[in-house]
């Protein structure tokens, strides 16, 4: 064989390689009964993204959040696009803005029965939108 086929392999090798690598670090936007399904054996399933709002009662009034201990954690309910609500459990303290978010999107997976976020993304209402004035 001569070097440009064994270059030529050679990259393709390493492409496969990298390609089959991020497949595996991938998630995948689901909803929470996706989630349970895709949960193992052993009570631990992949990481996913998940979108979701917080619960509200008649009064619109976030309800379900339970602060950790000296505030280094904490838990909330989350509803889905399906209407399923769950409680998330997270290990960090509350992002700023947290309850005013009009969406959230946990990165996480369900450990046993519990869905655990390792990180939140928040979509909050822009403070940029322009107002409406009254000439």
């Amino acid at each position: 064989m001569n070097n440009v086929r064994i270059i030529a392999i050679a990259l393709l090798g390493l492409g496969l390689l990298v390609l089959i690598s991020t497949a595996r670090n991938t998630s995948q936007y689901v909803d929470f009964q996706e989630a349970q399904k895709r949960q193992d054996t052993k009570g631990n399933g992949p990481w996913v993204h998940l979108i979701g709002n917080l619960v509200q009662n008649q009064q619109e009034e976030i309800i379900g959040i339970i602060q950790g201990p000296h505030e280094t954690s904490f838990s909330f309910l989350l509803k889905d696009e399906k209407g399923k609500i769950e409680r998330v459990w997270y290990p960090k303290p509350m992002p700023t803005d947290f309850t005013r978010a009009e969406k959230i999107v946990v990165v996480g997976r369900f450990v046993k029965k519990q869905f655990h976020a390792k990180k939140i993304l928040l979509k909050c209402p822009s403070k940029y939108q322009a107002e409406d004035s009254v000439l």
